[in-house]
């Protein structure tokens, strides 16, 4: 059978990737492939493919649990929630969930606040397949994937079928799901919904979710075009990190007992693709909205999340020897609240809030070259722009409350404002722009193209 398999970086002439404002931070990387099996790259990169049938045999429930067994990824987790953890992929240490991009359907789902990611939102049932590309990954995908890139590809409904599913396990975790896909003619069809619910290892450490998706695909005859649709509620309760002499005591205990989350997560992607003579192009577009609201250490605050993203690429030759080029356009906008009550009146305040909108453009190149006895050249430059404006007010706290509780009972605040003024020492206003480029040049051999 003949395949392209295997090619390891023998020669490496040259790998830069550099990704910085000012400072020129060099990176080391490698060649990779691309998404949707489109527009593929000859790779020395560390890869693993996870396909349907491997999702279904591993006896996994969630993603975190599906990488770290089947792709040998890290998650931290603080919770024992089974779709909690931050990914940390080539050493990053504790902010590595910031250096690796994850794609689902071609758009990015890391969060522009820096949290953590959903993974509930992205529920086995519904995924077709999952590339893990290990290592600096910048030309082609941006700032985001220094450590590296996970693409998450969900159902097409086409070989579907009707499929009914569950399962139990301990601490109270029950799980099931429904879809239904099929066929009419050039388009197929994909709906489903999935659900759990745990009780978790720890105290305080329940969890429940519900995704409802779907996707419709039509296919002509140099052209497809494909829409997929999610939608998420979860809840998740936190029940805080332990130290060493905690956990040997009681793994089980929570230091927390009123942290919680509520949270919607909604996603829509739309790809077109096409395969002409002169070689191949693919717009992809889509849209995520996020809305959480959360309750730790007494404070209350709500997050509201919006992110669009661009990215028309087109490739000039074949599969094997080509130009690419292509941009991607990125926005994602924040609005934060935070809230403080009392308990004797039970009035519930605004403390402070903060309003953050970027806009990332990145134009990229990409070439690869057969230079004979089995070696490939490629290699590529991407350039980055970033802006984001941003504001944080935070409110004078002595102006907040109408009435106080003193020893003799409630009485009146001689400084209540409603609105209360801004307290200027902790509130800033900005805007902050960036800009860096990426390179990198390689050559491969391939050791042998069949088996």
């Amino acid at each position: 059978m003949r395949s392209f398999g295997t090619g390891a970086a023998l020669i490496l002439l040259a790998a830069i990737s550099t990704f910085a404002d000012t400072n020129n931070v060099i990176v080391v990387s490698a060649p990779r492939l691309d998404d949707l099996d489109l527009m593929a790259v000859d790779t020395a990169a560390d890869v693993t493919v996870i396909d349907r049938e491997m999702i279904e045999q591993s006896g996994a429930v969630s993603v975190p649990d599906l990488l770290r067994n089947e792709a040998n990824v890290l998650f931290r987790n603080t919770t024992g929630n089974v779709n909690d953890g931050q990914i940390s992929m080539r050493g990053f240490g504790d902010n590595s969930h910031l250096r690796t991009l994850v794609l689902v359907d071609g758009h990015k789902m890391n969060r522009p606040d820096m949290g953590r990611l959903g993974w509930q939102s992205v529920p086995l049932s519904n995924i077709e397949r999952i590339e893990v590309i290990r290592g600096g990954q910048n030309v082609l995908y941006g700032d985001r994937a220094v450590g590296g890139v996970i693409k998450i590809t969900t159902k097409r409904g086409a070989d579907a079928g009707t499929q009914l599913g569950g399962s139990l396990g301990s601490f109270g975790y029950l799980s099931g799901f429904a879809g239904h896909g099929g066929a009419a003619g050039n388009v197929d069809y994909y709906v489903g919904v999935d659900g759990y619910e745990s009780e978790g290892f720890r105290s305080n450490s329940a969890s429940r979710a519900v995704t409802y998706s779907g996707s419709l695909v039509w296919y002509g005859d140099a052209d497809t075009v494909s829409l997929r649709l999610s939608h998420t509620d979860g809840y998740f309760e936190f029940p805080g990190p332990l130290n060493y002499t905690n956990m040997m005591q009681d793994a089980t205990r929570s230091n927390e007992d009123n942290h919680y989350s509520n949270m919607e997560d909604s996603l829509a992607s739309l790809i077109w693709e096409t395969e002409r003579d002169w070689g191949a192009g693919r717009v992809s577009s889509g849209m995520n909205y996020r809305n959480i609201a959360w309750m730790m250490g007494g404070i209350e605050a709500e997050n509201r999340q919006l992110g669009a993203s661009l990215g028309p690429r087109v490739r000039w030759g074949s599969e094997e020897e080509f130009l690419m080029g292509g941009v991607d356009l990125n926005y994602d906008r924040v609005n934060a609240d935070n809230f403080d009550s009392q308990d004797f009146s039970g009035l519930r305040v605004l403390t402070s809030d903060a309003e953050l909108d970027r806009f990332t453009y990145a134009p990229y190149l990409f070439a690869q070259k057969d230079a004979g006895l089995d070696f490939v050249i490629n290699g590529g430059v991407r350039f980055e722009h970033a802006r984001t404006d941003n504001e944080y007010r935070d409110y004078e706290d002595s102006q907040l409350f109408p009435t106080y509780m003193g020893h003799r009972g409630e009485y009146p605040n001689p400084d209540y404002k409603n609105p209360p003024d801004i307290n200027p020492t902790n509130s800033y206003s900005g805007i902050i722009s960036k800009e860096g480029w990426a390179a990198e040049l390689s050559l491969v051999y391939e050791f042998n193209k069949s088996w």
